[in-house]
């Protein structure tokens, strides 16, 4: 996870800077954080064009504009998350983090919260199971 600027990022992915620019303004860059004030986003994160057709199964061919853009910051989040193959468990772990604080943060510091949840649990399970020697 290396974080570069607007144009390095629009360099990498082979765009313009105005449409990365006008794309982080939308909101369509889930890893954009602004550092020093200067905007800042994961070059290994998809261009959200090309994300609608790789990312999305079946079960999002219905979904509106609104509900894409949430499907993909969970999208966005379970990859960044180190619990994110165990599909039940992360959204187990992501609903335990209040929505006003996982829209105010950017995806990488939620899947850090998701992933400290499933730790924190996993830590508790096992200390469980050993004092119950088993």
């Amino acid at each position: 996870m290396a974080l570069v600027n607007l144009s390095e990022y629009a360099a990498i992915h082979g765009l313009k800077v105005t449409n990365v620019r006008t794309a982080r303004a939308r909101g369509k860059l889930l890893t954009a954080v602004k550092q020093h004030g200067v905007w800042m986003v994961d070059e290994a994160e998809p261009w959200y064009m090309e994300r609608r057709k790789d990312w999305y199964t079946d079960e999002a061919k219905d979904l509106t504009e609104g509900e894409l853009d949430a499907y993909d910051r969970v999208l966005m989040i379970r990859h960044y998350a180190q619990c994110g193959q165990y599909g039940e468990t992360f959204a187990k772990c992501l609903d335990a983090i209040p929505d006003d604080i996982q829209e105010a943060l950017p995806a990488q510091q939620v899947a850090a919260l998701v992933d400290a949840i499933h730790d924190a649990y996993e830590r508790g399970y096992r200390a469980g199971m050993a004092e119950a020697g088993l």
